[in-house]
């Protein structure tokens, strides 16, 4: 039985479903460690029910020096013959993997990073010489997250693909439900007959001013134009909440909703849309091609690689032009309800790829490439 330790900044409501397909494959004993205290939520504690004595949440502390300690102090009672390390730029993941070094186990790096629009190479060189130093492979997004690798020197055969996934099922089954129910829960939610859908944080690196703007311009060229739902909340909520009153035309919601309801939010829309300036992958996009929706992203999203395929399942723009934002509105309301959903089907066929169990399947892979190189023990003192 192979010892498998992973270490992430918290565990996220996504994770609970991959630590579960990675529990049943045979031959490996995972134990998942979270920087962060041990959440309080009764509902969230209830959820990771079956998995306790597999996971585990560090007290942490002022200083990121406490967290340091008491990482590698778990490290060494639990002595995993492997370990899997989220990113590097957080002082207790880089102990985490000085640890793996001076013990000889070999380590996976779970990296989402993309490129810096501007970098400089001087900048890029202590990140080449962490990695050359310290991973033995890498667990990656996609196709972006494994280019930008192999730039920083990982070679492209000990890259895996698929650590960015969620549970397809509950997205799915709300897309399901019959025509008399989705009308009842349009009516309960107050939500219009045609909306573009965005959830997510309401903060400034997502673009949302921008998207207003271009939604004002899209319904001033639309004799009914669709509407806009803002699910999240944010430090911009109530800025966008103002902005949203001022427009002519149109209708913009936004609601703060709990992550039960989201399925429902998704199930009634007519298309999803993304417009981040950068954005590490981009889970609501999975949530949404689960959801049976055509997705309108930004090109600077992680995901736009693998899970987009313009004028397939979903449009393309550069979240920097207004006018590509308007544009990409415009046509896809402007498609048939028959286009939408054959779009829609696409991208059910493409996300049916990325689920919890092919996270934990291309992780044993993985673990199974790194099993063989044992790198030798740092000799102390």
């Amino acid at each position: 039985m192979v010892r498998l330790a992973i270490v992430l900044p918290a565990f996220q409501p996504n994770h609970l479903a991959c630590f579960r397909s990675l529990a049943s494959v045979p031959g490996i004993a995972p134990l998942f460690i979270e920087l962060a205290p041990p959440a309080q939520d009764p509902a969230w504690r209830d959820a990771q029910a079956g998995l306790e004595a597999k996971l585990l949440s560090l007290a942490g502390g002022p200083l990121p020096a406490n967290l340091v300690r008491q990482l590698v102090a778990r490290l060494e009672a639990q002595d995993p013959d492997a370990i899997a390390i989220a990113g590097r730029d957080l002082a207790p993941m880089r102990a985490a993997a000085r640890w793996a070094q001076r013990k000889g186990k070999p380590a996976i790096l779970i990296s989402d990073a993309i490129p810096p629009e501007r970098s400089r190479w001087w900048r890029e060189l202590p990140k080449k010489l962490h990695i050359r130093r310290h991973f033995a492979a890498a667990f990656v997004g996609g196709k972006t997250h494994a280019a930008y690798l192999a730039r920083l020197g990982m070679a492209n055969d000990r890259i895996w693909d698929r650590c960015c996934v969620v549970d397809n099922g509950p997205f799915a089954a709300a897309c399901s439900l019959p025509a008399d129910e989705r009308l009842q829960l349009r009516a309960s939610l107050a939500l219009p007959e045609h909306y573009f859908l965005y959830a997510g944080p309401l903060s400034p690196d997502k673009n949302l001013q921008r998207l207003l703007e271009a939604y004002a311009v899209y319904c001033s060229r639309e004799r009914v134009p669709w509407g806009l739902v803002l699910a999240g909340d944010g430090p911009q909520k109530n800025g966008l909440q103002d902005r949203a009153a001022k427009l002519r035309k149109g209708q913009v919601i936004v609601a703060e909703q709990p992550c039960e309801r989201l399925p429902a939010y998704y199930a009634l829309a007519g298309a999803f849309v993304l417009p981040s300036l950068a954005e590490p992958w981009g889970l609501q996009v999975n949530e949404a091609m689960a959801a049976g929706l055509p997705v309108i992203a930004s090109n600077r999203c992680g995901c736009a690689a693998d899970l987009v395929q313009d004028g397939r399942n979903g449009l393309l723009f550069d979240p920097r032009e207004q006018e590509e934002m308007v544009a990409s509105l415009g046509l896809m309301a402007a498609l048939s309800d028959g286009q939408r959903q054959a779009m829609g089907r696409i991208s059910q066929e493409i996300i049916a790829a990325y689920t919890p169990d092919a996270w934990a399947a291309s992780l044993a892979a993985c673990l199974q490439h790194v099993l063989a190189y044992r790198p030798q023990p740092v000799p102390s003192g």
